[in-house]
């Protein structure tokens, strides 16, 4: 039996799954997450294998691992704590090349310990999927789809 999910809203994205062409597609956030509104990385990088999005078929159910990554230009920021001082946001400027033969630049904030705060730390965190800030918009990136990163001078 499917009940309605009245406490959905949905965030337009240009999805990148593998190779194929670029989609536009609405995708799927709860209303309240465990920081309050579901947030586009914390739906990301959860339990679920499949993902629900909105294409312009209708409904498609959305291998998680399948997404390469995806592009918002109202995206979802995770909130960072003020309560762990020994924390630092550092920006760092990246290039990262995809399996897909995309090439992705511009520029991450990572929040790490002070003697933890480096790109490659960053890269082997355990949460699969980061955003990239781009001019006027945001890249999602799914490391599993990566081939190889390079850091940017001029974002250092």
């Amino acid at each position: 039996m499917s009940m309605p999910a009245l406490d959905i809203r949905e965030i337009p994205v240009l999805l990148h799954l593998g190779s194929a062409a670029a989609v536009e597609a609405r995708f799927f956030l709860h209303q309240h997450g465990r920081k309050g509104r579901e947030g586009l990385l914390e739906r990301l990088n959860g339990p679920e294998e499949f993902l629900p999005v909105r294409t312009g078929d209708g409904v498609r159910l959305v291998a998680r691992a399948s997404i390469a990554w995806m592009e918002s230009t109202d995206p979802e920021r995770e909130s960072e704590t003020d309560d762990e001082p020994d924390l630092l946001a550092t920006p760092i400027g990246l290039g990262v090349n995809l399996r897909t033969g995309h090439r992705i630049e511009g520029a991450i904030q990572v929040l790490l310990p002070d003697n933890r705060n480096r790109l490659l730390d960053f890269l082997n965190l355990k949460e699969r999927f980061f955003p990239i800030a781009l001019e006027g918009r945001t890249a999602v990136v799914n490391k599993d789809w990566i081939e190889s990163v390079e850091p940017l001078s001029e974002h250092i």
